[in-house]
Formats: C-alpha cells, structure tokens, sequence
C-alpha cells in the first residue's frame, strides 16, 4: 500500500468526505462507479477505478482503507 505524504492525504480525505454524503466513514461503491468528473467539454467516469480500493471486499472504500 502507497504512503501518502500529510498535504496528500488531507486532498484525498477532503474527496473521500464530499461522497460520504451520510457521515458513516464509508462510501459505496456503485457511488463512486456512477460519479462523473467534468473536464474540458467531457464528463469522465474516473472514479470507476476506485473500487480497487475496496481491500476488504464490502462494497464500501472505508476511510482505513
């Protein structure tokens, strides 16, 4: 697992905290797979790939994880 440094780790805490719109420290999957990001004139589904970070296998990516 990827150390982070203290400036990186806030940016993705600051994220992680934006789709855990429920405050239970944990995201579902299928709302990362369905977020799109706006860049230019497109939308992308970039987030899809964040169900790699689902180590436990629960559908949720938990702030531990």
């Amino acid at each position: 697992m990827p150390t982070l440094s203290a400036a990186m780790k806030g940016e993705v805490m600051e994220l992680f905290k934006s789709f855990d719109v429920d405050g239970t420290g944990k995201v579902p999957l299928n709302r990362l797979q369905t977020a799109t990001v706006k860049a230019g004139p497109n939308e992308h589904k970039v987030l899809k790939t964040l169900a790699e970070m689902d180590f436990n296998k629960d559908g949720f990516v938990e702030t531990s994880e």
